[in-house]
């Protein structure tokens, strides 16, 4: 029903969404393309409305594809983010990355888990006929990588047959990506190895 709903098609369509308890909700009876936005993986669906999570709302702005409302005025994209960073202490590094992502065509899917916070589906799919094939792990440039963190991580995507691609990012927003592989030698040795990925 839904299966074919690109990004192509979204052209100079947009939402409508309104803060509500420091959330953008996006309610289904006066946006009449929200289908369109739910296929490329933008929202959780809650029936009547859908729940936009702080990174997606501020990429929508940014692309002109949301605007967002308070008291019947449109809250700037400064004002926004200003307003979910006080509970979102990682949101620059959350935003950066997601932006990064989006704008080289990949979709991308906010997931509930703080260790891998996004997945991803290839180019040009929809969440209607695809599953994601990668998640996503994020780590700055100054601070180590917690083994065990690490090791839950390629746990976790092994469960779900994906790949953990790693977002390093430095202090100027620069993001580096590589895909992590463990090869499993014999019973009881792991070998993890990671590669650079390209953009």
């Amino acid at each position: 029903m839904f299966g074919r709903i690109g990004s192509k098609r979204m052209k100079g369509v947009s939402l409508k969404g309104f803060i509500k308890d420091s959330k953008v909700i996006v309610y289904k009876k006066a946006n009449p393309y929200w289908r369109a936005f739910l296929a490329n993986g933008y929202g959780k669906d809650h029936g009547e409305y859908i729940e936009l999570h702080p990174v997606e709302a501020l990429y929508l702005i940014n692309t002109g594809k949301l605007e967002v409302l308070r008291d019947d005025e449109t809250v700037p994209h400064d004002d926004l983010f200003m307003l979910f960073s006080r509970k979102k202490e990682n949101l620059w590094e959350l935003y950066t990355i997601y932006k990064d992502l989006r704008s080289k065509g990949f979709i991308i899917l906010v997931s509930d888990d703080q260790l891998l916070p996004f997945l991803m589906l290839p180019k040009g799919s929809t969440v209607f006929d695809n599953e994601p094939f990668a998640a996503i792990m994020i780590a700055e440039s100054f601070r180590a990588i917690k083994l065990e963190e690490l090791a839950k991580a390629v746990e976790k995507c092994k469960e779900k047959n994906r790949k953990l691609i790693i977002a390093i990012m430095d202090e100027i927003g620069d993001i580096t990506y590589y895909t992590a592989e463990v090869e499993e030698k014999l019973e009881t040795e792991v070998t993890l190895k990671i590669f650079r990925k390209g953009g």
